[in-house]
């Protein structure tokens, strides 16, 4: 499977079948490369843990589907599609879990945001990369920085990952992907994926349209000039950007 990041402009991939779900239908409810041999990879190996707790138990038909997911998203040709650094990061206006619109001119100009795009509540990859991100908020908002974390869940929902996670941060509900469309990262589920999570999950009911679409969990650094400083995503939505890494850019940006 193709590792993707990039600190300058760069092709990277979009992940988009999704494979382990726990079912989430209420509102209240091998291992991958660091970045770098610098940086902790304390995400990564929860997110491998978690696979491997999958793994063991899943059939030979369930894992084939899953990469065969990974395979379709690779073989679509949206490498290319990205928001990178360098970029200058779309505008987005979107509400929060309580329904007040929060406007991304309005962050910046309190300091650098970090943008993480996550599927949903349901997804529990998604639930442990928000938690860790949580246990580094301090040390962002210490460095000036904001965290804001998106999914193309309603807000009932997003409010339930919010709950869930017992998150300090704002999580905002981008209806439709548009926001994830921008950024250049809305991806396909498969109808094979589609059928498989009958009965595990309704997307139509989280994220109130049929498009059966979702967004690469991606994470931005975004400078409070607007342009990207640091862009990571992989097509395998089990890999995740490391908060130590993003955090070790955000003291860059801002001169520590």
């Amino acid at each position: 499977m193709r590792y993707a990041m990039c600190l300058a402009p760069a092709i990277l991939g979009l992940a988009a079948c999704d494979a382990e779900v726990t079912d989430s239908s209420s509102p209240a409810d091998q291992t991958t490369p660091t970045m770098t041999a610098d940086y902790a990879n304390d995400l990564q190996s929860a997110l491998d843990a978690k696979k491997a707790e999958w793994a063991a138990g899943a059939t030979d038909d369930a894992k084939a589907l899953y990469d065969d997911g990974i395979a379709k998203v690779k073989a679509t040709g949206v490498l290319n599609t990205m928001k990178s650094a360098g970029d200058t990061a779309p505008a987005f206006e979107l509400p929060d879990a309580t329904g007040k619109v929060v406007n991304s001119a309005d962050l910046l100009a309190q300091g650098p945001v970090i943008v993480v795009f996550y599927r949903g509540a349901w997804c529990p990859y998604c639930n442990i990369t928000l938690a860790q991100w949580q246990q580094y908020l301090d040390e962002i908002q210490a460095l000036g920085g904001q965290l804001v974390a998106i999914s193309p869940q309603l807000p009932d929902y997003t409010l339930s990952s919010q709950e869930k996670n017992d998150l300090k941060f704002t999580v905002l509900s981008d209806v439709g992907n548009k926001a994830a469309s921008d950024f250049g990262i809305t991806t396909q589920v498969t109808p094979e994926i589609v059928k498989y999570w009958e009965g595990k999950i309704d997307l139509v009911k989280h994220n109130g349209d049929e498009s059966a679409q979702l967004p690469l969990p991606a994470t931005y650094l975004i400078g409070s000039d607007g342009k990207i400083h640091f862009a990571h995503a992989h097509e395998d939505y089990r890999v995740r950007a490391e908060p130590a890494e993003v955090l070790t850019r955000l003291k860059a940006l801002q001169g520590n």
